[in-house]
């Protein structure tokens, strides 16, 4: 094997460098083997280039382009995945961007792929009345309800969903040892 053959190079990355030099997980490592299985049936599909004859000219950023849009259309494969995708291809740009300098503009091209996201919609914020009405749904003689709002009141903290009102009415209802016990509880992470 020379220095130059594609599954030389694609070997030494995934079983040398990124469990070597990157220290990733085999878990991490599996995703990116898979993301290159997925890029060698793209490429004998779409662009009738077997695994044996796949070269590093043929990785361009059109390659890849097309790559994310088959497995958008094809595959049916969400943005997440298709990022996921990317950022595996994009790791091993970044590998050969100091091993082969001379093809540095087209290395940048790829880097310069992205994946088109939907827009994210806004996280909408629960209603006074609907806090409460979620908060005193639990049944608190219980010892399961009682942990079943102690979990509601830990969650809405950490999610900064708090409002001195809702903090008023878990005292008026009896609940603020466990409101007490929450913010200790969160203190005590902290430190």
């Amino acid at each position: 094997m020379t220095s130059d053959n594609f599954s030389y190079i694609l070997s030494t990355f995934l079983n040398k460098f990124l469990p070597g030099k990157r220290n990733l997980s085999t878990n991490t490592i599996f995703a990116y083997t898979c993301t290159f299985g997925r890029l060698f049936s793209f490429s004998k599909e779409v662009k009738g280039i077997t695994e044996e004859k796949f070269s590093l000219d043929d990785l361009n950023d059109d390659f890849v382009f097309d790559f994310i849009t088959w497995l958008k259309e094809s595959c049916g494969a969400s943005p997440a995945t298709q990022k996921q995708r990317l950022a595996a291809v994009h790791a091993f740009v970044r590998f050969l961007m100091p091993r082969y300098p001379a093809r540095m503009f087209e290395w940048q091209k790829i880097l310069e792929v992205k994946v088109k996201c939907p827009p994210q919609s806004n996280v909408g914020y629960l209603s006074r009345e609907a806090m409460e009405k979620l908060l005193s749904m639990p049944d608190t003689s219980t010892a399961d309800g009682m942990r079943d709002l102690a979990l509601l009141v830990s969650c809405m903290m950490e999610h900064f969903v708090f409002r001195r009102s809702v903090m008023r009415w878990l005292r008026v209802s009896g609940c603020q040892n466990l409101v007490l016990f929450a913010l200790q509880e969160k203190v005590e992470k902290r430190q």
